[in-house]
């Protein structure tokens, strides 16, 4: 959510709570997590296709 808005990974420790920048690095970890499962599932479906 913060990293959306132009915001480093880094700077979220320097400048949130402890237990804030942990739960939103978490957050942003689970989304890369998403993102690259979905680019697998499309690079699996397109050579399943081929």
């Amino acid at each position: 959510m913060v990293m959306s808005h132009g915001v480093q990974l880094p700077d979220l420790f320097e400048s949130l709570p402890a237990e804030e920048a942990q739960r939103e690095f978490l957050h942003e970890l689970e989304k890369i997590r998403a993102l690259c499962l979905q680019l697998l599932e499309r690079e699996r479906s397109s050579e399943a296709a081929v």
